[in-house]
């Protein structure tokens, strides 16, 4: 989610940039949950705080986060490789950026 929604925001970084810095992103707030700071743990009690940093530290998220980045990023290639050139430029259609 992360990943498209940098995408999105940046559509001329290339795809692999993005990626990274989804995963760099992903693993910083899982980290911040190894950290307890009083009024970083306050918005991590409520709900919303909860849902976008989480409680519980583990390596097994970050691995998990890692691995659909990288499953999204194929599936972008994948989509990238495959569309038309509708942007008209000199780039030939399926170039990966």
């Amino acid at each position: 989610m992360v990943f498209f929604a940098l995408a999105a925001l940046l559509p001329s970084v290339r795809l692999v940039v993005v990626s990274v810095l989804a995963a760099i992103g992903a693993a910083g707030v899982e980290f911040s949950q190894a950290v307890h700071i009083e009024w970083f743990d306050e918005i991590r009690s409520h709900a919303l705080g909860q849902l976008v940093f989480g409680s519980t530290f583990t390596w097994w998220d970050i691995v998990a986060y890692w691995a659909g980045i990288a499953l999204a990023l194929a599936g972008a290639a994948s989509v990238h490789r495959l569309r038309p050139n509708l942007a008209g430029t000199d780039e030939p259609p399926g170039t990966f950026r």
